[in-house]
Order: C-alpha cells, then sequence, then structure tokens
C-alpha cells in the first residue's frame, strides 16, 4: 500500500491557541492519506466550536465531561478503527509539527514488519535546537519511563533505533496494536498511560522505531500546568504505583517497599524542608487512593 490512511487524533480541553496552531501546522504537512479527528473533551469555554467553524474539514467529537487522556482518546480511536484506518497518529494540541514529519515515520515503518509504533524527535517549541525527547526507556526497578536525549543538541541522536517507551505526545502507531493489545487503559486519566501503553506493545511482540528525521515541536506540559501542583504530584504517584503492580506482579510488594522507604520519604524530607505540604498531603492520598483500589479521576478526599 503506497499511501496507506492515517487518522490523527487531537485530544483538546479549554485550550484554542494551541490547538489552532497545531492544526495550522497539519494543514502544511506533505503527506496525502490522512484525516483528522479532534476531540473536545469536555471544554467549557467554546474554544471547539470556534475550531471546528476555521476548520470544518475535520471531525469533531464532543465529550460531555473531560474523560482524561486514555478515554478521550479511546473514542476517536474506535471511530477510525471502524473507518478503516490503517494508522492511528496520537498528536498532542500542544504541537507544531515538520511538514515531512509524517512521510518519514511511514518510509521507516517499511523496514521492520514487526515495528508497532513509530516516534519522532521531539524538540522544544521554545527552543527549535534542542531535543526534548529522543524516544526513551522503561525502568522495572523504579517503574516509570525515563527519556533519551532531553536537553541535548538537535544535532544529536540522528540514527533511527528501536526503543521501549516514548511520550503519548506523537505517536504512529499501527491498527495491529489495538487488535491484539486493545485499547489505552482508562484507569489512568493522566499522567502514566503511555508507558502502559508502550510496555503492553512491546511484550506482544511488537517493536517501537524511534524516527530521527522526523521532527515535532512541543511546547511541553499545557494542559497540566492548568492544573494544581499537588493534583499532578497525585497523579504520578498512584499511577506510578498502578503500573508497577501491573509490571511486577507478586514482586510488586518489594518494589512498593522499595518506594516508600526510598522515593516517598527522600521526596518528603525534601518537600518539608521547602515548605511544600501539598505536595506531601497529595502524594498520602494518592498512596491511599491506590491501596482502595480508587483510579480514573481524582474525586476529592
Amino acid at each position: 500500500m503506497e499511501h496507506p490512511k492515517v487518522s490523527v487524533i487531537i485530544l483538546t480541553w479549554n485550550n484554542y491557541e494551541d490547538t489552532k496552531e497545531c492544526l495550522d501546522s497539519l494543514r502544511k504537512i506533505t503527506y496525502l492519506n490522512y484525516g483528522i479527528i479532534v476531540v473536545d473533551n469536555g471544554s467549557k469555554d467554546g474554544s471547539t466550536q470556534r475550531l471546528q467553524k476555521e476548520f470544518p474539514e475535520h471531525i469533531y467529537i464532543y465529550n460531555k465531561d473531560n474523560l482524561g487522556f486514555s478515554a478521550g482518546n479511546n473514542i476517536a480511536i474506535k471511530y477510525a478503527l471502524r473507518e478503516k484506518a490503517d494508522y492511528i497518529l496520537l498528536l498532542n494540541n500542544d504541537v507544531a509539527v515538520d511538514p515531512r514529519f509524517l512521510d518519514f515515520l511511514i518510509e521507516a515503518d517499511e523496514s521492520n514488519s514487526e515495528i508497532g509504533i513509530l516516534v519522532p524527535k521531539i524538540n522544544y517549541y521554545s527552543k527549535p535546537n534542542k531535543i526534548w525527547l529522543a524516544g526513551g526507556y522503561i525502568s522495572k526497578i523504579r517503574g516509570s519511563g525515563f527519556p533519551i536525549g532531553k536537553g541535548k543538541g538537535e544535532n544529536q541522536y540522528n540514527k533511527n533505533r528501536y526503543i521501549t517507551f516514548s511520550s503519548g505526545c506523537c505517536m504512529l502507531i499501527k491498527k495491529e496494536v489495538f487488535k491484539k493489545i486493545g485499547l489505552w487503559d482508562e484507569n489512568y486519566f493522566l499522567y502514566g498511560e503511555d508507558i502502559d501503553f508502550c510496555k503492553r506493545t512491546t511484550d506482544a511482540g511488537f517493536k517501537i522505531l524511534y524516527v530521527s528525521d522526523s521532527k515535532i515541536y512541543h511546547k511541553v506540559s499545557m494542559t497540566s500546568k492548568k492544573l494544581n501542583l499537588g493534583l499532578l504530584t497525585y497523579y504520578a504517584t498512584r499511577n506510578r504505583l498502578y503500573f508497577s503492580k501491573k509490571l511486577c506482579g507478586y514482586w510488586f510488594y518489594i518494589f512498593f517497599l522499595y518506594l516508600i522507604v526510598t522515593t516517598c520519604l527522600v521526596k518528603f524530607i525534601i518537600w518539608k524542608l521547602r515548605k511544600k505540604e501539598e505536595e506531601i498531603y497529595y502524594s498520602k492520598i494518592a498512596i491511599r487512593d491506590f491501596l482502595r483500589k480508587k483510579m480514573g479521576e481524582f474525586c476529592g478526599v
């Protein structure tokens, strides 16, 4: 198939300016066979209605409430698969893309039939000559994903290579991956879902390829900046525990002890000295909710 069909999914929440710039940059791409699905995740500011008037060529899905990253994207993924998409491209709304980024990803897929996910070089939007992410890896000991190349110069990491983790900021995913492993885990709501999806993908026998010639530019955490720091700490702590339990099975309890004795205690001491009582409070709530199996969106104390 010379030009397989790509469905680009963009999740937006109360963010007209960034989403508009993202859509403007996509209008300039050179790849031919693609369509865009914009998912409004419960916005209250009328931003997506404005976008629909300016970009009427796209598909728009309106969620009544903020369903989080996984559930919000899953709705559009189901739609795209019903419409016979060959690839699903998940793309943050706070990025601008290079005109040929998608061409390079599709071309690189020809190198190995085992590839399930392809990811670009992601540079900082504010510092386009600096790398934000050139792929990454998953640490089983720490139960988290870690970036490669962060802060390095644009001309580094110029070879394609297989990785085990990449941010959900931009992923080109083959339809076969969803058929084999299912959709994104909606228990996370925010943070950690991309680590989980990458791990499930590689466990299923697929490879993840970093494509150095493909480039996008990321504004970094534009949506999460709208949340208070305590909530970000909550999701990061709870979801890390959830992922580690899925990853480690019975060995999780050793990891849990390690996390509490080392990471949490060290952080609590540092936060106490810096008078960041809110982060200590939300970390404790996160551990409590995990143990009570309360996942999804934070519902208060």
